[in-house]
């Protein structure tokens, strides 16, 4: 119990630090665009809760808070605001200098829309140092299994049939192939045309063609990776060690990883044969699909591109995944997606925070370097979501905020204070209903799925 906790905790940790720096840009956002038309600035706090340390400046006091669940920035106006409640006042008459209700409903537009510029920006700038940063990435031989070859574990029935599970791909229409990776990327983008292949079949090599087949509108070539049975990495508690390389399952042979799955999916339990340090030892385990290892595999260093190459496909990163999100929520709000599919779209904080540290220290193990690219990715994910979570037209939103302004910059006229604080706290209770529902999905995950 003991050994699956820390590790779940630790990743939690990690990914609640990245989630709350995200957020605390999202609130510097509002903070710079505030100082910017002299709209003072009571609190910036990194963190919520209890404060731990404080500065005094001429504006503004900054904190570090006890919980690193984001942070805040609470802009000079609830005094006016109180005020004004308590006299009954159908508008901000008295209000002091450097007060956000002081200002025009169009510099409150544009304090509102920082925040979730600042989050879009911050993304760009994510995916930009991913694509700067030169790394070590999979690279696999090219050599493929025909998916035929293993009914109960691949659907399809088409098949290769001048290939043989083992076969290596030297070239394709000519064009040299490194690795498996280069091979499924030229695959992918062959808009269902045969392709021509430089094949290696033990010593000997032969041409051929490949041929697709069409699915819906996709293309399958029957091919998947051929991969040795060599243990790479250990995730948990088991007998198994890096380096083990797996003979056999029950007495028969098993020659790659695909041998493996298809011996042990429908067991309970299973005997593996390995070869460990030129010995050989047999280790039980669990049958099944989910196993606390991955398989070994070649890596090469991939190096990072230029600074404009990169800022420029960081900012097409930005866009797609921005579209992405956006789709996604309109399906759900639109009530097109399936349980399942929310289930599976939404994420709470719980299960995202966790997802993050997972991801991120699965990579360190690798090198730590994959590990902090994992990292700045998932934050650039983050950062794009509570971009576009904010713009929605919820009061206590930003989203909710700019139309409010809005309405008063058409009608020229602030809303009451009465007004504005039902509007907020209508938001308020909104924002409990979503945090319940998302922590709903997030308990439903951990205990009932």
């Amino acid at each position: 119990m003991l050994n699956s906790l820390l590790p779940f905790l630790l990743n939690l940790v990690i990914g609640i630090l990245g989630i709350g720096l995200i957020v605390f840009l999202h609130e510097l956002g509002h903070f710079f665009a505030a100082r910017l038309f002299n709209i003072d600035v009571e609190t910036l706090s990194f963190g919520m809760g209890p404060v731990i340390f404080s500065h005094d400046g001429k504006h503004t006091t900054y904190c570090i808070s006890l919980l690193p669940f984001g942070g805040y920035c609470r802009i000079k106006g609830s005094v006016e605001l109180t005020k004004a409640l308590k006299d009954k006042q159908n508008e901000f008459t008295h209000t002091e200098k450097g007060s956000f209700f002081g200002t025009t409903p169009f510099i409150r537009f544009l304090i509102f829309l920082a925040g979730p510029i600042t989050n879009f920006i911050v993304s760009v700038l994510l995916f930009t140092s991913v694509y700067a940063i030169s790394t070590q990435v999979i690279s696999n031989p090219a050599r493929v299994l025909k998916i035929t070859d293993y009914p109960s574990l691949y659907s399809s029935t088409f098949e290769q049939t001048t290939l043989l599970t083992g076969d290596e791909i030297l070239t394709l229409e000519g064009k040299e192939i490194n690795d498996w990776e280069s091979l499924t990327s030229i695959l992918a983008n062959s808009d269902g045309e045969t392709l021509k292949a430089l094949v290696k079949r033990g010593k000997n090599t032969f041409e051929t063609t490949l041929i697709p087949t069409e699915n819906n509108g996709h293309y399958s070539f029957g091919l998947a990776l051929y991969q040795s049975p060599i243990v790479g990495r250990i995730d948990s508690v088991t007998e198994l060690k890096v380096n083990d390389r797996i003979l056999a399952v029950d007495g028969i042979t098993i020659n790659n990883t695909n041998d493996f799955y298809s011996q042990v999916l429908d067991k309970e339990v299973a005997t593996l044969t390995v070869l460990r340090k030129d010995k050989q030892q047999e280790i039980t385990i669990k049958g099944g699909t989910s196993f606390d290892f991955a398989w070994k595999s070649n890596y090469k260093t991939q190096k990072g591109m230029s600074f404009i190459p990169s800022l420029v496909k960081g900012f097409n990163k930005a866009i797609n995944v921005s579209k992405t999100t956006l789709e996604a929520l309109a399906n759900i709000i639109s009530a097109k997606a399936k349980t399942e599919e929310v289930r599976n779209t939404l994420t709470g904080p719980t299960r995202a925070a966790q997802s993050i540290g997972m991801i991120t220290m699965l990579g360190a193990k690798s090198s730590l370097l994959i590990g902090f690219r994992a990292f700045i990715y998932l934050l650039a994910i983050v950062s794009i979501s509570i971009c576009v979570a904010n713009l929605l037209p919820i009061p206590n939103f930003d989203g909710g905020q700019m139309l409010i302004n809005l309405y008063s910059i058409v009608r020229k006229k602030d809303l009451t204070p009465k007004g504005y604080v039902i509007l907020q706290l209508s938001g308020l209770v909104c924002t409990i209903l979503i945090l319940l529902f998302m922590y709903g999905l997030d308990f439903k995950h951990y205990f009932m799925h």
